[in-house]
């Protein structure tokens, strides 16, 4: 497969630089805001795929609609697939709403009702709004100044204030007795759910919890059945839901269970972070996608 892929603001530690390492077929390009004449002379002959690599919550600075509109309607129109083309935005109101739009459960918390559950307080943008503050110069909100500083609490000791305030998200606190929670990596059609515990408040695939990683495919999953005896085939049927709707074809897909079973799209993200050089099931089976036997 030949493709090119389109980023910003870097490529260095994140998946996707590892997924396509050793790859000479791919290129790369670093990019300041364009128009689709500008995308489409970098596209060149002979491409398969563009993919969208733009570590922002919203991509609208970068890509406006109207160019982002004309870009991938004329590459699809001469056969050139897009991946993430229809993701622009990946707010955490945004993922709410979609959840509610295709039937999955919703975390979205309001100011009423029991004042003793338990509420998590983040940004509206992904990943606590750190690459904006990095990358884009933006100032970090008062309240929530990052991931790190996501703030876990009853109801009733959110302040008031704070339900109104626009760069805010707060959702029930989702959890089970297992401390179980999931990832699902995502790139064209392979895809690999991450079964993982952890006993901290806030749950991440960070490498020092344990794991067990299930490859699989959408065709595969989107043939399961929901309600089986698996719980990361669960996890993975919702995330899958998820992303074919909303358009995701490259990312990772946070996905937390409460003890009745219900399983909750948290959180979503079009340029996944890798870090360390690692080598696994996971970028093996994602890069297959890329470089077929």
């Amino acid at each position: 497969m030949r493709f090119l892929i389109y980023y910003w603001s870097r490529l260095q530690g994140y998946l996707l630089a590892k997924l396509v390492e050793g790859l000479d077929f791919v290129s790369v390009v670093s990019c300041e805001p364009a128009t689709a004449l500008d995308i489409l002379r970098m596209v060149g002959p002979g491409a398969d795929a563009v993919i969208l690599h733009i570590d922002q919550t919203f991509d609208d600075t970068l890509i406006p609609p109207v160019v982002r509109h004309l870009l991938v309607g004329r590459l699809n129109e001469v056969g050139i697939r897009v991946l993430n083309g229809a993701v622009a935005d990946i707010s955490k109101r945004t993922i709410h709403r979609h959840s509610r739009r295709i039937g999955l459960p919703d975390p979205t918390a309001g100011p009423l009702g029991d004042d003793d559950e338990l509420l998590i307080v983040k940004t509206d943008l992904n990943c606590g709004g750190n690459p904006e503050h990095y990358f884009g110069g933006r100032p970090r909100g008062p309240v929530i100044s990052g991931p790190a500083d996501y703030r876990i609490l009853p109801r009733g000791e959110v302040p008031p204030d704070w339900w109104a305030a626009g760069g805010l998200c707060i959702e029930r606190f989702i959890g089970n007795a297992e401390d179980e929670f999931y990832r699902f990596h995502l790139l064209g059609d392979r895809a690999v759910v991450s079964e993982a515990r952890s006993e901290h408040a806030i749950k991440r695939l960070d490498g020092t919890c344990p794991q067990v990683d299930h490859c699989t495919d959408l065709d595969e999953i989107s043939a399961w059945t929901p309600g089986g005896p698996e719980s990361w085939a669960e996890a993975a049927w919702s995330a899958a839901t998820f992303a074919r709707t909303f358009g995701l074809d490259y990312g990772a897909i946070d996905v937390l269970r409460d003890d009745q079973g219900h399983y909750y799209v948290i959180d979503v993200n079009k340029t996944p972070y890798w870090g360390a050089d690692i080598e696994n099931a996971i970028t093996t089976h994602l890069r297959s996608w890329l470089s077929p036997p």
